[in-house]
C-alpha cells in the first residue's frame, strides 16, 4: 500500500508541476526508465533518494505517505465496539468531533475488517473488553493491512497498556470517551492525517 501511494503521490506531484518524466530524471540524475518505475510502484527508491525526490519537487518528505493531502480523500476512521450501552454515544462524538472523516462504527470484528479490506483506514479506534485478545488479533489484522493505520486502544482501565504499547499503537484512551480526549489523540497520531480535523 505505501509503494502504491509513493507512486501515485510522485506521478500527481510530477504533472502537477508541470514536469516530464524525463526532466525529472534530470533533476535526479537517474533515468526516465526508473522514474517510470517508481510511478507504476514496481519499484520504490531507498529513503535518502527519496529525499532528493522531496527537495526537487519542492513538497516535504512526508507527502508521500502520509494519508488526507488529496482533498478528494476523505480520511477513514473506524470504530470497533461491542458495548451497546455506549455505542451510539461513541459514535455521535466521533463523527461530531472529526467531522472531516468518514466514521463507521463496527459491534462485529469480521465486518470491520471486511471494511478495512475495501478502504485504507486512517485512525481505528479499538476497545479492549473482556477478551482483550480478541481486540490484539484485530489490531494486527488491521496493521498487515496497512502498516500506517493509527491504532487507538480505548478501555475502562490501564490494565492493557503495557501489551498495547508492544504493538507500536497511536494512543490509549481511559473511558469516558470525551471530545478533548479524542481530540487530544488525534492531535498525537503517530501518523499523522492531514485534514482530519
Amino acid at each position: 500500500m505505501v509503494d502504491k501511494l509513493f507512486g501515485e503521490r510522485l506521478k500527481k506531484i510530477r504533472m502537477d508541476k508541470g514536469l516530464t518524466q524525463q526532466d525529472l530524471a534530470e533533476l535526479l540524475f537517474v533515468s526516465r526508465r526508473c522514474i517510470g518505475n517508481w510511478e507504476a510502484s514496481s519499484r520504490i527508491p531507498d529513503i535518502t533518494t527519496i529525499r532528493k525526490v522531496a527537495d526537487a519537487l519542492e513538497v516535504d518528505f512526508d507527502y508521500f505517505f502520509r494519508h488526507g493531502d488529496d482533498p478528494a480523500e476523505t480520511p477513514e476512521v473506524i470504530l470497533v465496539s461491542n458495548d451497546v450501552y455506549y455505542f451510539n454515544t461513541q459514535d455521535r462524538l466521533l463523527k461530531r468531533n472529526i467531522p472531516k472523516a468518514n466514521v463507521k462504527t463496527f459491534i462485529n470484528t469480521e465486518l470491520a475488517l471486511e471494511y478495512a479490506r475495501s478502504k485504507e483506514i486512517a485512525v481505528a479506534f479499538l476497545e479492549l473488553i473482556e477478551d482483550a485478545e480478541s481486540v490484539f488479533s484485530l489490531a494486527k489484522e488491521l496493521m498487515s493491512l496497512n502498516p500506517r493505520i493509527n491504532v487507538i486502544y480505548v478501555s475502562e482501565n490501564s490494565n492493557h497498556t503495557m501489551r498495547a504499547l508492544h504493538t507500536f499503537c497511536s494512543g490509549y484512551m481511559i473511558k469516558p470517551f470525551t471530545r478533548s480526549k479524542i481530540i487530544e489523540q488525534i492531535k498525537h497520531l503517530r501518523f499523522p492525517v492531514e485534514g482530519i480535523i
